[in-house]
């Protein structure tokens, strides 16, 4: 890194102690798919799929990976899997699977959920008040 030194408009090596040091991960960019905190929106979610079956279309006719990826702009990776995908299970196999979100507790149930977890992991045998995942599904199997 570079500073300018303001007497002589020179450009002179930045002693590297003297720079910041980042200490958190930068923000998502603004293109980021997740800024709302979650995956596609429905309408992405058809989009996407319309355009997974465009590509069959374009397998049916032997085209290659990469002029796909490029006419569609997608990468050639995410394509790729498309094309094994479609391979093994055809265009069917390209659906959307939905957002694979949905809830398999009914409202009594999630609500039944947050008072026992309220009260802490110790009530049930865990030595301490830290909830992990693999808490939670445990009591969530045992409860459910």
């Amino acid at each position: 890194m570079y500073c300018c030194n303001p007497e002589s408009d020179q450009m002179l090596p930045k002693a590297a102690s003297a720079m910041p040091k980042q200490t958190t991960s930068p923000p998502p960019a603004a293109a980021s798919r997740y800024k709302r905190g979650g995956g596609l929106t429905r309408e992405e979610r058809r989009s996407r799929q319309r355009l997974r079956m465009e590509a069959a279309e374009w397998f049916d006719r032997g085209e290659k990976s990469l002029v796909i990826a490029k006419e569609f702009g997608v990468h050639v990776r995410s394509l790729e899997k498309w094309r094994r995908d479609w391979r093994d299970g055809g265009a069917e196999a390209l659906r959307s699977q939905g957002n694979g979100a949905a809830t398999r507790l009914s409202d009594a149930e999630f609500a039944a959920l947050e008072t026992v977890l309220a009260d802490g992991p110790m009530p049930h045998g865990w030595p301490d008040q830290k909830w992990t995942l693999s808490r939670i599904a445990a009591v969530i199997e045992r409860m459910f």
